[in-house]
């Protein structure tokens, strides 16, 4: 909940209460909305910690993320940009991630359940 709530509820705030320019604080919003779990999983592999918990958390995060960067973005951009700001497709961006996030682990999934030990 801190990385979809919390972290664009905090930059949200760092971006309206500290002066920076409406290109520097939408790209602020934009960074904010995105997952960063891959990192987070080495990390806790390297820790000794529960490193299939951490993959799992990844997993729901970058799940949901399909939704809630498009959500994110879409709100900052006009805030912050007003009417400098690019049009943003909400579906199209969410049909975008999807793609982008689904597509690989489709095939990666497919190519494990042919091929169980690649040679």
């Amino acid at each position: 909940m801190s990385q979809l709530l919390l972290l664009p509820a905090l930059g949200f705030a760092v971006a309206s209460l500290w002066p920076m320019p409406p290109v520097l604080a939408a790209g602020l919003m934009i960074i904010a909305a995105c997952p960063g779990g891959a990192m987070s999983n080495l990390l806790t592999h390297l820790a000794r910690g529960d490193t299939a918990l951490s993959i799992s958390l990844t997993a729901v995060i970058s799940g949901l993320s399909v939704v809630t960067l498009p959500l994110v973005v879409g709100f900052s951009l006009p805030y912050f940009m007003g009417t400098k700001a690019p049009q943003l497709s909400l579906l199209g961006t969410i049909f975008g991630l999807s793609f982008m996030t689904l597509v690989p682990v489709s095939l990666g999934m497919a190519v494990r359940a042919c091929v169980p030990v690649l040679p």
